[in-house]
């Protein structure tokens, strides 16, 4: 009898290893990051994308600004005016102490991270006018990439990190351009005469989408022919894309104040997710992670208890 419960007991532990396997190699949910004003200062909050478990993630007495994820999940980047000097700070979700990545005196702004989180591009005036830089996170070691009198700046990385879009107002109004990651084959993907900003790469290299005079649109990295995907005469403008591609959440003014709102990547079913009498800003996706440690750890625990009911257990199929 006791090597019968010995037996199920050892099995039973099994089945719950395999379980654990199928509910952890699950993807996670996806976080929506942005910053608000909601309680006084601007600080990082994340929700969940149905606007669901909304919890403020950082508690700084400076301004905060444009919070991104790092590709793993780990980490948040953001900016913090530091008495009128924008830097760069990275910072564990759940944590109250952050880590200065740029340390200068001119502003650091607008970060954007590779997919591989190997490298940091963002937009400096350390050379005089605002340049796209980019900087290995392993490293102090910078490239300016565009060198250029006019401004640039607001720099996304290409899924495959080989480009990246940035705006400049080096031919008159604000347009996108590509570059490729080493500072080479600039181009203007928006030769128009309205205002185009805050770009952002699709997770799939097939589209960009962007804010043009008050609305959202999207463009081919290629440069074909934009496509609206907002029609509101309030402004819409920062657009972010979820891991999969599917929405894209942007800010919107259609309520009176600046709102988090998703739609499809189409342009259809728009829906605010903040809910909120003061402004939320700057939003982004965290990445969907697959956690895969904790099943393995568990059966090998479970080895470890039953190894010396080992020769009883085996017993029993003899």
């Amino acid at each position: 009898m006791r090597l019968v419960m010995l037996f199920f007991s050892f099995f039973t532990f099994l089945l719950a290893g395999l379980v654990t396997v199928t509910r952890y190699q699950t993807p996670q949910p996806a976080w929506i990051t942005f910053v608000s004003n909601r309680n006084g200062v601007s600080n990082v909050y994340r929700m969940r994308p149905d606007g669901s478990q909304l919890r403020q993630v950082t508690y700084l007495k400076n301004w905060v600004w444009r919070p991104i994820w790092s590709p793993d999940g780990r980490f948040l980047l953001f900016n913090v005016d530091l008495d009128g000097n924008m830097e760069i700070f990275r910072t564990a979700p759940n944590s109250k102490r952050a880590e200065n990545l740029t340390d200068h005196p001119a502003w650091d702004t607008t970060p954007a991270l590779s997919a591989d989180g190997r490298w940091l591009a963002f937009s400096s005036d350390r050379d005089g006018s605002f340049d796209v830089f980019k900087m290995r996170l392993d490293s102090t070691a910078l490239e300016n990439l565009t060198q250029h009198p006019n401004r640039d700046e607001q720099p996304t990385w290409s899924p495959d990190g080989r480009w990246l879009v940035f705006t400049s107002n080096r031919h008159g109004s604000e347009d996108v351009f590509r570059i490729r990651a080493d500072g080479s084959e600039i181009r203007n993907l928006t030769p128009f005469p309205s205002r185009e900003t805050q770009p952002a790469w699709s997770p799939d290299g097939a589209w960009i989408a962007f804010s043009s005079d008050g609305d959202i649109f999207r463009i081919s990295p290629t440069g074909a022919p934009m496509e609206p995907l907002t029609h509101h005469y309030l402004s819409d403008e920062q657009p972010a894309w979820s891991p999969d591609g599917i929405w894209l959440v942007f800010v919107s003014q259609r309520d009176g104040n600046y709102e988090i709102y998703k739609m499809r990547a189409d342009g259809s079913d728009e829906q605010n997710l903040s809910h909120n009498p003061t402004w939320d800003l700057t939003p982004s996706w965290s990445p969907i992670i697959e956690f895969r440690w904790r099943p393995l750890l568990l059966l090998a625990l479970g080895l470890l208890i039953f190894s010396p009911l080992l020769p009883d257990i085996i017993r029993v199929f003899r």
